[in-house]
């Protein structure tokens, strides 16, 4: 059971854990490569937060701001939770991969006010050189490696005990996904945290003898309090999967689920789709997904066609419909806001010609209204309105911010404005769209004015206000935009290469594949009387077509072929494995992949993201080189170096791995 207590942090919680079952495994980390795995017991991890925790303290940080910018599974758990132990104060944030999302990195910290990053020795490195380019104050320590030096160095931690906070006390910040020009700093206390973490229990029926199976990403409000936090709340066990090694192959999830024999696990609703798409029959054969009680689906719509496909694909492996949990959460209420349902499998509504997946019922201590935007009066049952909550999960609002009008009053109550529309029938929500113009990509938020100011600053012929993104309702992680470009510069604008330039922006910045990108002319957007981009009625004129369209990139992608693959390059790889072949190599499979000509590539230097590589995209482009070249390429190592010589250098090193016990081979060194 969870500590109900709001005068203690989460180290106590750790604490309590660790003298009541010291040798349980509180994390496991499986290693693919090799099919071994690292675990943490609860008494091995509280006794490396309290190491890290007195050297944090040391450096005087408590009360501060630091960024957290780790893709190593145990470090980011030990490094959060030395930071509560030690009252500083911290900030998960992406992993920074190629200048623009350094440049995503920079404004956050600027917002969060931070004192100090702690990351990897490779990314301090990457800061470092930024730090002079983004003119970054001085005063912000870069400090890498901080957990292998605590779990490594011989101090005396006896009697060393973690701050005592109080419900009001900021316990971190979540950055919602995709702010870079605006960035949204949430601001979870400690009162908000253990709110919504019995919340959680009550609703999933975690406790202690659970096991929770991740694979989302630790700066994901889902990942981290769903996953990460609540197994130290509940003291159960947690296996995390990096977010990369399930993107390349979903299977993984299910097997670690059948593995471990994972009680509680879940994630957006494409995760679920791309197991339906990419598992084949033999893999799906040995698994068993029979001790699944709890498939928690959140974070984006969730779709009545995903789960009757995914159940019905994986029931002869023991998976039932009755464990799939839609559920309804938002950063800003903490994480949990409803999700409590009948142990039938989720209710389907037909609402306006479609069928919309209810998100449960609204738990004990949370309480959900549907406001009328018009006039700020509750709706009737089956009436759409704003989804406004209240209760001692929904945060303050943002960090540094005047947050007044996320708020709505009424009956002197303050009730929080989530910018989502839903209806209730039979007391369960269902949630039908979105009032704000939020972008939804494989269950990460994207804000359009974002997108839009990355594309408006790429090219000169673009107009600097003449960009709408836009996502398409109804088809699956799609974004479009529609980009005006300025009249000086029609006669000339290269349109195939701009809009490669846009993509590549796009990708390289926010990691959004974009599905269409549309040029128009001058003040073809349609704008409210004040000039503020409708990008609702964009969706509708891309729909019926009413945009002068001048070029494309669904057209470009329709006159180049995919193409098939070039076994000349390959067997030229395999044949001399020298960089230079590895190199055309790489650039004709990108050209395939990404419709586009080697030369256009080689303008774009060496960065990866630079070429349009988002995190789907290099999967897929990782699994091909794996698959015709018979190596064994990571993923997570391609992403972390970033760059198309890194990778050649890693291709070269996997195939000489291969040839290197051919008989006569004589390595120098």
């Amino acid at each position: 059971m969870g500590q109900t207590d709001e005068s203690f942090g989460l180290g106590h919680l750790l604490e309590q854990h660790a003298r009541l079952f010291p040798e349980k495994p509180s994390f496991i980390v499986p290693e693919h490569k090799d099919d071994r795995e690292q675990t943490w017991s609860y008494a091995s991890l509280l006794d490396s937060v309290r190491r890290l925790s007195t050297w944090l303290s040391a450096r005087k940080l408590k009360g501060k701001r630091v960024l957290l910018v780790s893709e190593n599974t145990i470090q980011f758990v030990v490094t959060f939770l030395a930071c509560n132990y030690a009252g500083v104060i911290p900030v998960p944030v992406p992993y920074a991969k190629g200048a623009k999302q350094v440049t995503r990195l920079a404004t956050i910290m600027k917002s969060a006010d931070a004192a100090a990053i702690l990351c990897t020795a490779d990314t301090a490195s990457m800061l470092q050189k930024a730090f002079l380019e983004y003119q970054l104050p001085a005063t912000i320590e870069i400090l890498p490696d901080v957990h292998e030096m605590a779990i490594s160095n011989d101090m005396t931690i006896d009697g060393v005990t973690g701050v005592v906070s109080q419900p009001d006390d900021i316990l971190f910040l979540q950055y919602t996904s995709g702010a870079t020009s605006r960035p949204k700093g949430v601001v979870v206390t400690l009162g908000n945290l253990l709110h919504n973490q019995a919340l959680i229990q009550k609703v999933f029926g975690c406790d202690s003898h659970s096991v929770i199976f991740s694979w989302l990403p630790f700066h994901h409000d889902m990942g981290l309090i769903g996953n990460v936090l609540h197994t130290i709340y509940t003291g159960c066990t947690c296996i995390l999967l990096s977010p990369y090694d399930f993107m390349q192959k979903p299977v993984r999830w299910l097997k670690g689920i059948s593995r471990y024999k994972a009680t509680h696990s879940g994630g957006p609703n494409f995760a679920y789709d791309l197991c339906v798409d990419k598992i084949t029959a033999e893999e799906a054969a040995g698994l068993d997904l029979s001790s699944w009680k709890v498939a928690f689906n959140g974070a984006e719509i969730v779709k009545h066609t995903t789960i009757q496909r995914f159940t019905r694909r994986f029931e002869d492996a023991g998976f039932k419909a009755n464990a799939f949990f839609p559920c309804y959460g938002l950063a800003e209420a903490t994480l949990l806001v409803t999700g409590v349902k009948d142990p039938a499998a989720p209710a389907i509504l037909s609402h306006k010609h479609r069928s919309i997946v209810s998100s449960g019922r609204t738990p004990e201590g949370m309480y959900v209204r549907i406001i009328a935007p018009e006039n700020g009066r509750q709706c009737d049952e089956m009436e759409e309105g704003e989804i406004c909550i209240a209760g001692d999960s929904v945060t303050s609002g943002y960090w540094g911010q005047d947050s007044g009008d996320l708020f709505h009053i009424q009956e002197g109550k303050k009730w929080l404005r989530t910018g989502d529309l839903g209806l209730f029938y039979h007391q369960e929500l269902y949630v039908t769209g979105r009032k704000k113009e939020m972008i939804i990509v494989r269950g990460r938020n994207y804000y359009p004015y974002d997108i839009e100011q990355a594309v408006s600053e790429c090219d000169g012929a673009i107009h600097p206000n003449g960009v709408a993104a836009f996502g398409m309702r109804g088809i699956e992680e799609q974004v479009v935009l529609i980009v005006e470009i300025k009249r000086e510069a029609l006669k000339d604008v290269d349109a195939e290469k701009l809009i490669y330039a846009i993509d590549a922006a796009v990708s390289g910045s926010s990691d959004v594949n974009p599905y269409d990108i549309v040029l128009t002319t001058p003040l073809g957007i349609p704008r409210t009387t004040s000039g503020k981009l409708q990008r609702v009625a964009c969706e509708e004129g891309y729909r019926n077509g009413t945009f002068t369209v001048i070029a494309s990139k669904l057209s470009f992608s329709k006159q180049t072929p995919e193409g098939e693959d070039n076994t000349s390059l390959v067997d030229r790889v395999l044949h001399t494995a020298d960089q230079e072949a590895i190199g055309d190599y790489l650039l004709d499979l990108m050209r395939s992949r990404l419709h586009l000509d080697s030369a256009r590539l080689r303008e774009c230097g060496n960065e990866l993201t630079a070429m349009g590589l988002d995190s789907l995209r290099a999967t897929e482009l990782i699994n091909s080189i794996n698959r015709q070249l018979k190596v064994n390429v990571d993923m997570i190592e391609v992403l972390s170096d970033n760059t198309l010589s890194g990778l050649i250098r890693i291709i070269e090193h996997q195939l000489w791995l291969k040839t290197e016990v051919m008989p006569g081979k004589e390595i120098i060194i």
